[in-house]
């Protein structure tokens, strides 16, 4: 029996060591590894800090993301970072962030480099602002970086710093992209130095800290498993409803701006052939009356046509930090909701008077006046309007 506890003992101390500490054969000396200098030892000592730091965020923390975003460097690295904590249902676990799909680690030391994101152990993403990455100098070591870090089967996605805070649809569709095309296969002949995932830590400082990080491994598979999909499912259903009703808007106001561009071409068109005005109007009569229409709104209209309804507050979920994620989740969507508006409007504003009464016409036909008088700021009773 002492023999067995022994055995036991040694064998949980050399998982956590393995957890902690990856063997890998001695880098060649042209690593970028071997030019750590006198900082490493620094370095390493920050890092250690700002790990333990994080370490100690729990999910039921009323403000836990506070934490994470006091990590960031610029207001550009805050900005993804609650995108992508929105987006993936992140939640902090043991110093880094983990969805149903995702785990991000954040400014992550490798070789001489620090790494703004590293998603799955294999996608770095790299915010670039413009005054740090724009000369010449700066370029060349940014290429240098990324060959090192493409040496080791990692992918590098480099975001502009602009796009991430006036683009975050591209930046998080960009993301989306990344991780759908997947990891970079290790060429055959690379060294096995080059095909770890992510570089390894120090190692434990003693064999207490090496028993506990076997302990945590285990907790961290059952947490994964028990608690992140329970929490995506959880903000997908509570956000769906919202996200369906952007999208309709979205739909709604595209088709009429197609609609409208497609009148204008026929007008052009009969303009320059006069004498297919007769033939263009008989396919328009035709038209009219295979859809069933008059051209005018009607209460029948209405009936099949009723306005998209309001975007409304999800209902508050029992769960706190899934409530977070909820809350978090429809935030982002209605910022998203509020510049697609904003952008809308400049292309009416820009717009002629005829494909501006076009996109009116358009979107009253289908009974979503309520959507144009949002989207242009005029007032007044719709409803029974004609066109």
């Amino acid at each position: 029996m002492l023999v067995a506890g022994v055995l036991i003992v040694v064998f949980l101390v050399w998982l956590g060591y393995q957890q902690g500490h990856k063997s890998t054969p001695e880098a060649s000396s042209d690593d970028p590894r071997d030019r750590l200098g006198p900082h490493a030892e620094r370095r390493e000592g920050y890092a250690e800090a700002r790990n333990n730091r994080l370490a100690a965020v729990s999910s039921d923390a009323k403000n836990w993301i506070d934490s994470y975003l006091e990590e960031c460097e610029s207001p550009a690295e805050a900005r993804l970072l609650k995108a992508l904590a929105t987006e993936y249902a992140l939640l902090p676990a043991r110093g880094v962030l983990k969805g149903a799909t995702l785990t991000l680690h954040m400014q992550v030391d490798w070789g001489p480099y620090r790494l703004d994101f590293l998603v799955n152990d294999w996608l770095v993403i790299e915010v670039d602002g413009a005054e740090f990455h724009a000369s010449p100098e700066q370029v060349a070591r940014d290429s240098a970086r990324d060959k090192h870090l493409q040496s080791a089967c990692l992918t590098v996605l480099r975001l502009p710093a602009t796009a991430i805070l006036y683009q975050p649809d591209k930046v998080l569709a960009d993301v989306r992209k990344a991780l759908a095309v997947g990891r970079r296969a290790a060429p055959a002949s690379a060294p096995q130095a080059l095909k770890a995932a992510v570089p390894p830590p120090a190692p434990p400082a003693n064999v207490f800290s090496a028993f506990a990080r076997g302990v945590h491994a285990v907790g961290d598979a059952a947490e994964k498993i028990n608690g992140s999909i329970k929490r995506a499912e959880a903000v997908q259903t509570a956000t769906l409803p919202a996200e369906k009703i952007f999208f309709e808007e979205k739909l709604t106001i595209d088709s009429a701006f197609e609609i409208a561009a497609s009148e204008l071409s026929i007008e052009t068109y009969i303009a320059a052939n006069p004498e297919q005005r007769e033939m263009m109007q008989r396919i328009r009569v035709d038209l009219v009356a295979a859809l069933g229409k008059d051209g005018k709104n009607s209460a029948a209209d209405d009936q099949r046509h009723p306005p998209i309804p309001n975007i409304t507050e999800p209902a508050a979920h029992s769960d706190p930090s899934i409530n977070q994620a909820i809350r978090e989740r429809h935030f982002a969507l209605m910022q998203q909701r509020a510049e697609y508006f904003a952008s809308a409007r400049v292309r009416l504003k820009e717009a002629d008077s005829r494909t501006s009464a076009m996109v009116r016409s358009a979107l009253f036909e289908r009974g979503h006046w309520r959507t144009w008088r949002e989207l242009s700021g005029e007032t007044g009773n719709f409803l029974r309007m004609p066109v």
